[in-house]
């Protein structure tokens, strides 16, 4: 998503495969954070996925805030998921992740 000045300030990347139906992240920089732009690239995503289509995601355990985005969009928590390790610039940290799940209509 571009704001008035062509700077992109948000995005959301996605999977809709016959396998895999998921909303893999959602990034807004944070001056443009609580403004609506998280809101339509979600609703973006599941329109292109399907009303019909159950719908999975990660999200940092800790995350409440995104946890409370997603649960307004029908998401449940479903489990928390296996630790692993993410390289960030040649540190390794574990992110907690909790799985969250959108069923169909």
């Amino acid at each position: 998503m571009r704001n008035s000045a062509g700077r992109i300030v948000g995005l959301c990347y996605s999977t809709n495969s016959k396998d895999e139906k998921r909303v893999n992240a959602i990034y807004v920089l944070p001056e443009y954070q609580g403004k609506g732009v998280e809101k339509m690239l979600m609703s973006e995503a599941l329109q292109w996925i399907g009303d019909d289509e159950t719908v999975y995601l990660n999200v940092a355990t800790f995350n409440e805030k995104a946890i409370g985005f997603y649960r307004r969009f029908g998401f449940e928590t479903t489990r928390n998921m296996p630790e692993e390790f993410r390289d960030f610039g040649g540190k390794m940290k574990v992110i907690p992740e909790t799985e969250m799940v959108r069923k169909g209509k």
